[in-house]
This record gives structure tokens, sequence and C-alpha cells, in this order.
């Protein structure tokens, strides 16, 4: 698949989309230093290419450069749902819980049934021992009620607060799953 991406960069060397499978593949291989390299000139090439900021973001994130993924990530004008997952998570790790709601509360915005966000909210909101934690597992589970992850999270925060019967009903629920 390399070959024939560096195939197309041959051809059109400013190929954002060729640029992109390269780094991709070369994330895959385990070389991140490499694909954020190969991102890197895609976006010299072609600053508007969101899907490579994106990517250079998560990778940086995944590499453990976690601010400077955050910082590549804000550059986008408008993230998807998914950069604004990702933004969230990190500002979450970091303690930034006030950050990480709000990510994630506008990743809802623009897509309002995406699972992983509002999983995401979930959590956050059970880390932070509120009360309405479980309202927001318990919505997700009503629209999504086959999302064995949601009761799995749920039945730890039934645990969590002593409630010992509701805790195995999610679990097992999740375990039919």
């Amino acid at each position: 698949a390399e070959a024939l991406w560096r195939q197309v960069l041959s051809r059109s060397p400013a190929n954002s989309q060729a640029i992109r499978g390269v780094a991709i593949i070369a994330a895959m291989r385990g070389d991140l230093a490499g694909a954020c390299r190969e991102l890197e000139l895609a976006l010299q090439r072609v600053p508007e290419d969101l899907e490579a900021r994106q990517l250079l973001g998560q990778l940086r994130i995944e590499g453990g450069a976690m601010e400077e993924g955050l910082a590549e990530l804000r550059k986008i004008a408008e993230p998807s749902a998914g950069a604004l997952a990702w933004i969230g998570r990190v500002e979450a790790q970091l303690g930034r819980t006030a950050a990480a709601e709000t990510a994630y509360v506008q990743g809802l915005e623009r897509e309002p049934g995406n699972v992983w966000l509002r999983l995401y909210r979930a959590n956050l909101h059970a880390r932070r021992n509120d009360r309405d934690a479980e309202e927001l597992y318990r919505e997700l589970l009503a629209d999504s009620p086959y999302f064995a992850l949601g009761w799995y999270n749920l039945a730890l925060l039934q645990q969590t607060r002593g409630e010992g019967a509701g805790a195995l009903r999610s679990a097992e629920r999740a375990a039919r799953l």
C-alpha cells in the first residue's frame, strides 16, 4: 500500500491524500514520528487539509505529546465531533474537566447521537461524582440499548455508589451483549 501511495506522490507531490496515506501506514508500523513528519509535509503543501491536521493532533496525543496534539486539534476552525472527542478525552486526562465538558458538549451539538461522546461525557460526570452521571448513562442506553460498554460503566458507577443489586443487573446486561 505504501508503494502505491508513493507512486501517486511521484506523479503528484502535493497530493495530501497520498501523504496522509503514507502517514497512516507509518503510524500502523509504529513509526509515529515518521507519520507526524509526513503530516507536517501535507500541511505545508495544503494548510487547509483538516484531515491531516486532525490526524497529526491525534498522533501527537498517542505519542504522549498531549499539549502539542491539543494545539493541532484547536487549529481546526470547525472541529469535527471526532476531533472534539479527542480534545475532551485529553482535557479530562489532564484534569481540566470544565474544558473536557465543553468539548463534549460542542461535539454533541454537531452529532447529538454520537454514542462515544455521550459515553465520554457520562464517564466524566461519573469521575466527578456528579449526581447526573447515572441519568447520562441511562439516556445513552435508552437510545443505544446494545452498547455493552455503557452498561458496564453504569455498573461501575452503581457499584461505587453502593448500589450492589443495580450494579449486578447492569453488569449482567453488559455481559449478555
